[in-house]
């Protein structure tokens, strides 16, 4: 009897490449390149991901810079137009408030109390509170809320000297400075029962 014919020692009929594949995956050289191809490929993914947002970001962005950049030049357009910068559309250069005790003098510029060359106003040493111009300044009541032009008028009409606090109609003065600036101040509170104190406020445009 024949004997039936056997397989070449070491063949197994073209199974031995593709087991030897997955035999090197169960390795540990196997299993380390497994888990450094994963790593790379996942390092990959998020790399675009968030270069794919930036640029998603940026395209949006770019719209409201020109919008911006367009209001800015729209506004100084604006301004150019009609001969004022943005300083003198807004009032007053230099305002604040006031605190003056009998015989302070203050440069309205400068927002200083003492006696200088360029003092503006003082409140005068007299039981019934005045409001004297002090240097070369001069001084117009007013009777609607101050502004450039309406102080500008104002002092056009009066130059005082001084002002009767208690015989004011209304708490603004208008001043022309002694630097020949346009301001006024308004009379917060006049001297009272525990306090000798005259507040004011003021602003001067330049």
């Amino acid at each position: 009897m024949t004997a039936s014919a056997q397989p070449p020692e070491g063949s197994d009929n073209g199974r031995g490449k593709s087991g030897g594949f997955l035999a090197f995956w169960t390795t540990l050289p196997g299993i380390l390149t497994g888990v450094a191809a994963l790593i790379t490929a996942i390092v990959g993914l998020a790399t675009l991901v968030h270069s794919w947002k930036g640029s998603s970001q940026n395209a949006s962005q770019k719209p409201t810079a020109v919008t911006a950049a367009s209001s800015s030049e729209a506004a100084n357009a604006t301004s150019s137009d009609s001969g004022t910068s943005g300083q003198a559309a807004t009032g007053g250069t230099e305002n604040g408030p006031l605190v003056l005790r009998r015989g302070d003098a203050a440069d309205l510029e400068q927002g200083l109390i003492g006696f200088n060359a360029n003092s503006d106003v003082m409140f005068g040493p007299e039981t019934t509170p005045y409001l004297h111009a002090a240097g070369t300044a001069f001084l117009a009541p007013i009777q609607t809320s101050p502004n450039k032009s309406t102080c500008s008028r104002a002092l056009s009409g009066h130059r005082d000297t001084s002002e009767a606090i208690p015989n004011l109609s209304a708490p603004w003065v208008c001043v022309s400075t002694s630097e020949g600036h346009v301001g006024y101040v308004k009379i917060v509170r006049t001297p009272g029962v525990g306090s000798s104190e005259l507040d004011l406020k003021y602003a001067i445009w330049f």
